[in-house]
């Protein structure tokens, strides 16, 4: 089937199917909604995206010495691909808003944690597959207890330091005492911090949650 569009002439914008297409030869088909398959370059398209089998594109027919072609390639921002499909560009199909993405990974104590959507921020794949026993769990409540009595006796000692320095007009008291309190206020803004981060973090889940049916088991490549 051939076009009557005049060479070089771009006829309107045009919705159409990846029939096929090679990253190493660079070029491929698509289909559009009239049924005539039309040849396309890499140098053809527009925006940051490799094009798939089965990608639901725009493009422009344009008619050249070979035969009918697409031109300004653009994939369809309503194009919602099967979930956690992984195309060849390496990229995956985000379950939660469909767009092709490279997910963005998260690290805990150096290992893989979780990744994330970078468009809708949705979990993609959970990595992190530890539970803890009830000997770590006890250990843990352990090192808590004594790091929480060592700071507070520090503080009392901070304190105790500071009050008979000013009194005494001692200036090695006083410079103890300003030291210790300030390593004890120092450490308490940074567990602050720190559960803050931990705070936000989880509203920033909840968030995503109720937007979407956040995966168990997405795959990601």
């Amino acid at each position: 089937m051939r076009l009557t569009t005049k060479q070089g002439q771009a006829s309107p914008v045009q919705e159409g199917t990846v029939q096929w297409f090679s990253n190493s030869k660079g070029y491929g088909f698509i289909r559009g909604q009239d049924g005539v398959e039309r040849f396309f370059h890499v140098t053809d398209l527009t925006g940051d995206f490799m094009p798939d089998r089965g990608d639901s594109v725009f493009f422009q027919s344009k008619q050249d010495g070979k035969g009918p072609r697409a031109a300004e390639v653009a994939l369809n921002p309503n194009f919602t691909a099967e979930p956690n499909h992984i195309r060849r560009d390496g990229r995956v199909s985000c379950p939660n808003c469909s767009r092709p993405i490279v997910p963005r990974m998260t690290f805990w104590d150096g290992r893989p944690y979780k990744s994330y959507c970078t468009f809708c921020g949705g979990m993609i794949r959970n990595f992190y597959k530890y539970k803890p026993s009830t000997l770590d769990k006890l250990w843990s409540l352990v090192k808590f207890s004594v790091v929480f009595i060592s700071y507070i006796w520090i503080l009392l000692f901070g304190m105790y330091f500071f009050a008979t320095g000013y009194e005494s007009v001692e200036v090695w008291r006083l410079l103890l005492g300003i030291s210790l309190l300030t390593m004890v206020v120092i450490n308490i803004f940074k567990f602050l911090c720190w559960i803050i981060a931990i705070i936000s973090s989880k509203l920033k889940y909840f968030k995503s949650f109720l937007k979407h049916d956040l995966p168990s088991n997405a795959r990601v490549e």
